[in-house]
């Protein structure tokens, strides 16, 4: 189990916590993907696992960008794509291992 916040000294402790539990160690967390979106998770995961898209994204913003700091928004651009790469990585990851034939 865990506590995922700073408890307070005990003086100050609430009645009961919060506690969460590990993930099951082979059923699946996540629901399978919905059919419907298959195509896309493809073709976002074919996309940004190609070093050639990075050089282009790099190339963009620094043609478009005149500015000498970094700007937030294409930070968060950026975050996002890796944030659902990530996602999909993982969750197809889980989701073959838990459907793994145990031996």
């Amino acid at each position: 189990m865990f506590y995922d916040k700073d408890p307070p000294g005990w003086l100050t402790w609430d009645k009961s916590v919060k506690l969460y539990m590990l993930p099951h160690l082979t059923k699946s967390t996540f629901s399978s993907w919905d059919p419907t979106s298959q195509e896309i998770i493809s073709v976002v995961t074919e996309t940004t696992t190609q070093q050639k898209f990075w050089e282009k994204v790099s190339a963009y913003y620094a043609e478009e960008n005149h500015e000498t700091a970094i700007i937030q928004d294409n930070v968060s651009c950026v975050k996002s794509i890796c944030m659902l790469s990530l996602l999909i990585v993982m969750i197809t990851a889980h989701l073959w291992r838990s459907s793994a034939p145990r031996g």
